[in-house]
């Protein structure tokens, strides 16, 4: 299946669909219409895009005549039966994702740990300098943490999260 996060400027169909070549080959495809400034995670199976035996492209078409601007964040394909993050997880391999990003400034920090631990998300500036610090307790397996940056200018900042097995850091853009 196919997860992603979505924001549009208006209320608009998109199309979405894939092609299996550099020319042509596109399958059906999904239509769904996006709610107004604000954000959405949708999820699309492989029989919604015509179940492709391969996928080379990934599109996203406006089917409408409006100007609007579309933003797309944390696009994946996922297993039906979440076999990849499982063996992500059992392997020891610690996976962070903030989003949406970009935000108006209420952003998710999503974590799977390994076992329970305490964590340190940092909000940095360009320049290095530490602008906001939570403590949190992390369990084993898919953590979700909220950080209010509404206050924040707009620009770009660094998530810091740090773990047991290290920091990991992700860029976020704050915009209005």
């Amino acid at each position: 299946m196919l997860k992603f996060w979505v924001r549009s400027t208006g209320s608009n169909p998109i199309s979405v669909y894939t092609t299996n070549a550099d020319s042509g080959g596109d399958t059906p495809g999904y239509v769904f219409t996006t709610p107004t400034n604000q954000w959405q995670e949708m999820t699309v199976t492989m029989s919604q895009l015509g179940n492709p035996a391969q996928i080379k492209r990934l599109n996203f078409q406006n089917y409408s005549s409006n100007n609007v601007t579309v933003y797309f964040d944390n696009i994946r394909l996922e297993s039906v039966s979440g076999a990849r993050e499982a063996v992500e997880t059992s392997e020891g391999i610690a996976e962070l994702l903030v989003f949406p990003n970009p935000s108006v400034g209420l952003v998710t920090v999503r974590y799977v740990a390994q076992r329970t631990e305490p964590i340190q998300i940092r909000v940095v500036n360009v320049n290095g300098t530490i602008l906001q610090h939570q403590d949190e307790q992390a369990k084993p397996g898919e953590n979700a943490f909220q950080l209010d940056m509404r206050e924040r200018s707009v620009g770009a900042y660094l998530i810091q999260l740090q773990g047991t097995e290290g920091t990991h850091v992700r860029k976020m853009l704050i915009q209005r």
